[in-house]
């Protein structure tokens, strides 16, 4: 009797847990399964192990010959000693635990808010699906995946104080203590308490109903909270000086110009097109909701709807703002007359529809069986498994198939000394693998370099003046990736009688100048 007593008291798997595992498991494979990218990762653990090892945070490059000993500002720099402890202690499989982990995380928060928007398991997980789409690009571990939960603890903390269920505005100052030590991306913060504040303000002095804008004293609460968060700021390396450094890369012309991500979406691009297919659904949404969106969160969706046209690298953001503001409006969206048109359409004589009822055991034993699928998928992704699968397709390996493993391997057996020119993708792991033997042409930080520098470096990949170039950097190695079939140089390389190879696999070749 006691055991059928146990028994009924487990609660049942039912189809909204699946919902639930479905939502959060999309983009945790979706970070277990991506490898380790050779751009804007291995330079972060680098100096996580010089912070570590020296107690001290570095204030100069130390990796490049080209800005060797140029001022430059490790903002990130506990997520740098996060990443390096991490390593520590379970070297690089850990590590993408750890990036997935907290991806999970910002998207489980991203789950909760939606739900609390609609009050609908299904239309919470599909509008956080639809905000994951968005964000496959953006789930590579690197320092800003630790500003993906923050914000989104920020957004959750903002909704319920408007909503009034739950004054939890002390926390953001001291989030904001912890976010402006991890990431750039801690002024987004800001912003949206800013918004946040002005749009309520605006309600309440211009909206029609007041009732659901906030008084004029909790009003003065949230700015109260602004002007503790930005006094947050100060509690840095940098202090306030942090604002000139985000400005910086913020404006850096080279950055503007070169750099992929901080291009302007491309509807003619494959992977930017969900970004306008999302826009032109949630207005589609917003047009048709008889619930007319407040001021708040249209500012909140417009302002970072704004960002993300400017800007790839900040769709991220506008998928993790978009997902609550589009739940909320879904269930009041007006679709009677779509009903009624269906309703009208004449049925075809002489076909009776038969509905079959599935046994409630039925469905459970069904549910069960889904979700030790998703678990068993999750089990073969995590990076200790995958590893040890004995398929050869799914047995890749937890670094990018480009990293040049063997060509490392090489100079270090050699002990090569000399510098060496190569692509930019290959300096932030020869900054991992040969500092302090070794320092790089260029990496990642492309705000670093300056723009005649990295236009330098595009017209020797490119062939153009490449001798000359390479005797004013005195360059007297170079490492050129086989695999990318757009850059000249290696063919022109080929041919030249004033370099020989040294070493060649099937990713990269190196070469050496006879002179």
């Amino acid at each position: 009797m006691k055991a059928r007593l146990q028994l009924r008291t487990i609660p049942r798997l039912s189809i909204e847990h699946l919902w639930v595992m479905v939502a959060l498991a999309a983009i945790l494979w979706s970070a277990l399964a991506k490898p380790l990218q050779l751009l804007d990762f291995w330079w972060h653990l680098k100096v996580g192990e010089i912070i570590y090892a020296t107690r001290a945070i570095p204030h100069t490059d130390l990796f490049s010959f080209t800005a060797a000993g140029h001022d430059f500002v490790h903002q990130s720099w506990l997520s740098e000693l996060v990443y390096h402890l991490t390593y520590t202690l379970g070297g690089l499989p850990l590590l993408i635990c750890l990036n997935a982990l907290t991806i999970v995380i910002a998207f489980g928060l991203v789950f909760y808010l939606c739900w609390e928007s609609s009050r609908s398991i299904r239309i919470a997980a599909a509008c956080t699906l639809l905000a994951e789409v968005l964000s496959i690009g953006f789930t590579n571990a690197r320092p800003q995946v630790f500003s993906f939960p923050l914000f989104a603890l920020f957004c959750l903390v903002l909704q319920r104080y408007r909503r009034r269920r739950g004054n939890l505005l002390w926390t953001l100052p001291l989030l904001m203590a912890v976010w402006v030590n991890v990431h750039g991306a801690f002024v987004l913060g800001l912003m949206l308490l800013f918004l946040v504040t002005c749009s309520e303000l605006a309600r309440r002095v211009f909206g029609e109903d007041k009732t659901e804008a906030l008084s004029y004293r909790e009003i003065g609460h949230l700015a109260l909270i602004c002007l503790l968060a930005l006094l947050m700021t100060g509690l840095n390396p940098e202090g306030y000086g942090v604002f000139s450094y985000v400005r910086a890369v913020q404006n850096d012309p080279a950055s503007q110009k070169l750099v992929t991500e901080w291009q302007s979406p491309n509807i003619k691009d494959l992977w930017d097109v969900p970004f306008f297919v999302t826009l032109f659904l949630s207005f589609l949404v917003f047009i048709y909701s008889t619930r007319r969106i407040d001021l708040t969160d249209l500012t909140l969706f417009c302002t970072f709807a704004w960002l993300g046209l400017t800007s790839v690298r900040h769709v991220i953001w506008f998928a993790l703002i978009m997902a609550p503001i589009l739940a909320g409006q879904i269930p009041f969206l007006d679709l009677s007359s779509l009903f009624r048109a269906l309703s009208s359409l004449p049925k075809r004589p002489g076909r009776t529809r038969l509905r079959t009822r599935i046994a409630p055991g039925t469905k459970t034993s069904l549910n069960v069986l889904i979700a030790l699928v998703v678990i068993v998928i999750t089990l073969l992704l995590s990076p200790w498994i995958r590893l040890r699968l004995p398929f050869q397709r799914l047995n890749y390996g937890l670094m990018d198939k480009k990293t040049p493993l063997n060509a490392v391997g090489f100079i270090q057996d050699k002990s090569l000394q000399g510098r060496i020119f190569h692509p930019q993708h290959y300096g932030d792991y020869l900054i991992w693998s040969l500092y302090p033997r070794q320092k790089i042409f260029i990496d990642g930080r492309v705000h670093l370099y300056g723009e005649e520098l990295c236009r330098d470096y595009i017209r020797i990949l490119n062939a153009c003046g490449w001798e000359e170039l390479l005797d004013e950097y005195q360059i007297q190695f170079l490492l050129l990736d086989k695999t990318d079939h757009e850059q000249r140089l290696l063919q022109e390389v080929k041919h030249s009688d004033c370099w020989e190879r040294i070493y060649e696999d099937e990713i990269s070749a190196m070469y050496r100048h006879k002179g």
